[in-house]
């Protein structure tokens, strides 16, 4: 009997006696997280399309019947991010491909429209607060 236990170690199999047979392999692709970064990310790229379809069409609209001057931030998410945005994606997935590291695809997916949404966000909502804050005469002393 110890001579097949002696064998299947030197054959390099994992033996019932070490413990190893039991132990799942690290490699193995864990699923759940492949689905919640699909969906998350889905999210936040809809957020992104939605925010440059309808919000800054709308904010450009009133600063244009209010005329006031607008950041360069704010005249950069207006005019310029409806194709920047898609372009830059489209070389990110690019270099995603190119690099193939988990890193690369995570920042694809998720810090990128993060990073997306916070520009876009801030570049029209503080334009719009300074807005209204000279309409209800706050910015009048």
């Amino acid at each position: 009997m110890s001579q097949i236990a002696d064998s299947s170690v030197m054959a390099g199999e994992p033996s019932v006696h070490q413990g190893r047979a039991d132990v799942p392999s690290s490699s193995a692709p864990n699923y759940l997280a492949y689905g919640v970064i699909a969906v998350a990310s889905a999210i936040l790229w809809l957020a992104v399309a939605a925010e440059l379809m309808i919000l800054a069409p709308k904010s450009q609209r009133l600063f244009d019947d209010f005329k006031i001057a607008i950041p360069w931030a704010t005249d950069l998410v207006i005019h310029h991010f409806w194709w920047a945005v898609p372009a830059i994606a489209i070389a990110a997935l690019g270099g995603c491909f190119a690099i193939r590291k988990q890193w690369a695809w995570n920042a694809a997916l998720l810090v990128l429209p993060l990073l997306f949404n916070l520009i876009i966000i801030v570049s029209l909502y503080f334009p719009m607060l300074f807005l209204l804050d000279d309409l209800m005469g706050g910015g009048k002393k």
